[in-house]
């Protein structure tokens, strides 16, 4: 990865500092990157069902702008085929179910799972599922599953909630999962030493990748091994509400994302009119 310059570079894990986004399009012009971006409260708000968080044709056009100045990722819990689908711009890199799934130009990799883990997380589901309250969502992703918390009253979650909490804690513990807590979410994944952080310094040792800056947008928990990653050579943004991350920067929401991924795209565009010689025709 290539090293950028920057004032705040030994920062400790803090709170990452608020920038608005012409200020944050300005620190990134220029860079020769990498895009990584999360899409569930990212690229998009956190929706009360994951069925209902849609992506529209302006980010469509956006996201393809930015993929013909460098490379663009989607990196997702929802599984692969999902976000492709719901995203829509074939030139991208697709990263699914946690970093497990991977694929784009040129790339693709699966990356192999217990024998008994598909088992085994039938088993937990249908264990979650038999006294579940009213409201839960159960996202079953192929190879990892979430389950959604957000519906489900405060009367049931006081209730409920502390079960399941020690019956996840039970199958982590007993190493037959890897768990991780979301926004009124868990994250039910196979135990593997692999996640969003992985799958980004794999991407990064890509051949025409090294020099690459990575810059990484998220907004969960789930992110901070992507922003681990990526904090001593690029740039992690945070999006949502203050709170202790790895990332450097933070931005206050997805209108936010999409304001600066606009910005990073006039100035770019400014910046390649500034170095065309005046008899430059564009083709």
């Amino acid at each position: 990865m290539a090293r950028i310059p920057r004032d705040d570079a030994e920062r400790p894990t803090g709170r990452p500092r608020l920038l608005d986004p012409a200020a944050l399009a300005r620190r990134l012009r220029g860079l020769h990157a990498f895009l990584f971006l999360d899409y569930d409260g990212t690229l998009v708000p956190i929706a009360p069902r994951p069925a209902q968080a849609t992506f529209d044709d302006d980010g469509r056009a956006l996201l393809r702008a930015l993929a013909g100045m460098f490379p663009v990722a989607i990196i997702s819990g929802r599984a692969r085929a999902i976000v492709r689908s719901l995203v829509g711009v074939p030139s991208l890199y697709y990263v699914g179910n946690h970093g497990i799934e991977i694929s784009g130009p040129r790339v693709r990799r699966d990356v192999a799972v217990p024998a008994r883990w598909q088992r085994d997380l039938g088993t937990f589901l249908g264990a979650i599922e038999a006294d579940a309250p009213y409201g839960l969502v159960i996202e079953r992703k192929g190879v990892t599953a979430s389950v959604h918390y957000r519906l489900v009253s405060i009367e049931d979650r006081s209730r409920w909630l502390p079960t399941l909490r020690r019956r996840l804690a039970a199958w982590a513990a007993g190493g037959r999962l890897c768990l991780v807590r979301g926004k009124a979410v868990y994250e039910l994944r196979p135990p593997l030493d692999w996640n969003k952080g992985a799958a980004v310094r794999w991407l990064l040792s890509r051949p025409g990748m090294a020099d690459r800056t990575p810059v990484y947008l998220g907004d969960d928990t789930t992110d901070e091994d992507a922003f681990r990653v990526v904090r001593e050579n690029g740039i992690g943004i945070l999006v949502g509400p203050p709170r202790r991350s790895a990332a450097r920067y933070r931005l206050s929401g997805p209108a936010e994302v999409r304001r600066l991924l606009a910005r990073w795209q006039t100035t770019r565009n400014m910046s390649a009119d500034k170095n065309r010689s005046p008899g430059h025709r564009l083709r």
